[in-house]
C-alpha cells in the first residue's frame, strides 16, 4: 500500500518510513503539507501519517479536513501528537478528526500493528502485509507482540520487542545504530551510553540467537547490527557428524 507521511522532521519521519518499507508499503516523505496537498498528489496514497507539531490546536481539524478533500476517497488518517503522558492531546486529535491518533515518541511495534489495522478495515478486498513474521522456528506476533522459538513464548521488555521487531523486518540487512536509537528512544543516546549495546545483548540472549536456533545477531563495529539467518543448524550439524 502507499503511504504519505506529511511532517516537518525528517529525521523522525526517515525512522517510521524505513519500518513501513520494511513491511511491504510504498512510502513517501512531504515535508511541506500545503504544497502536498495543492499538488493533486494526496489521490495516490491509501493513508496518511500527520505529524503536525507537539499539540492539538485549533489549525488540526482544517488540515485533516484538506487531507481528506485532497484524498477524494476517505482515507485513514492516523495523527502524530504530543508525548506518551498527554492523553489530553490523543483525545482531541481523535475529536478533530483522525482515524487514529498515536503519542510520540512512536513505539514501532504499535505503530505497525495501527497501520496494518486501518488498511485492513478500510481496503477489506486488498492484500495487505502480515501482522506476523515466520522466520524459521521464530514467530513474530506484532499485533499481541509475542515471540515465540518453536512454539514456546519469549519474554521481552517493550523496549526489547520493538527492537526485535525492528531487526526482523530487515533480516539480513545492516541495521545503523543511530536509526535504532531513533526508533526505539525516539532520539538519539548519548555518545558514551551502553544502552542500545545492553539491549541488543539482553535480546541476544532472551530469544537465544544462536547458530543452532537458525539466526545470529552480530555488531558491525561503529556501525549498527545485523540479524541474519544461519543455513547450518545444530540439527544439520548432528546429521552430517
Amino acid at each position: 500500500m502507499k503511504i504519505a507521511v506529511l511532517s516537518g522532521k525528517r529525521e523522525q519521519a526517515e525512522v517510521m518510513t524505513f519500518l513501513l518499507n520494511a513491511m511491504g508499503h510504498e512510502v513517501s516523505i512531504y515535508e511541506q503539507c500545503n504544497l502536498f496537498l495543492e499538488s493533486g498528489r494526496a489521490v495516490e496514497y491509501d493513508l496518511f501519517i500527520l505529524d503536525l507539531g507537539t499539540t492539538v490546536d485549533s489549525m488540526v481539524a482544517p488540515i485533516i479536513e484538506r487531507v481528506r478533500s485532497a484524498g477524494k476517497r476517505a482515507q485513514p488518517v492516523i495523527l502524530l501528537v504530543g508525548c506518551a503522558n498527554d492523553d489530553g492531546d490523543v483525545t482531541a486529535g481523535l475529536a478533530a478528526g483522525a482515524d487514529d491518533c498515536m503519542s510520540k515518541p512512536v513505539r514501532l511495534g504499535e505503530m505497525a500493528a495501527r497501520v496494518n489495522a486501518l488498511l485492513r478495515r478500510a481496503y477489506p478486498h486488498s492484500v495487505l502485509p502480515a501482522d506476523s513474521i515466520q522466520v524459521g522456528d521464530y514467530h513474530l506476533d506484532s499485533v499481541g507482540r509475542i515471540v515465540t522459538l518453536r512454539g514456546q513464548a519469549m519474554k521481552l521488555s517493550r523496549r526489547e520487542f520493538d527492537l526485535g521487531l525492528y531487526l526482523f523486518r530487515n533480516l539480513g540487512r545492516l541495521v545503523p545504530r543511530i536509526a535504532l536509537e531513533k526508533a526505539i528512544w525516539g532520539r538519539l543516546l548519548e555518545f558514551d551510553s551502553k544502552t542500545l549495546d545492553t539491549h541488543v545483548y539482553r535480546l541476544r540472549t532472551k530469544l537465544q540467537l544462536q547458530p543452532e536456533n537458525g539466526l545470529q545477531l552480530n555488531s558491525v563495529y561503529a556501525r549498527g547490527f545485523r540479524l541474519t539467518q544461519v543455513m547450518a543448524t545444530a540439527a544439520d550439524q548432528r546429521v552430517y557428524a
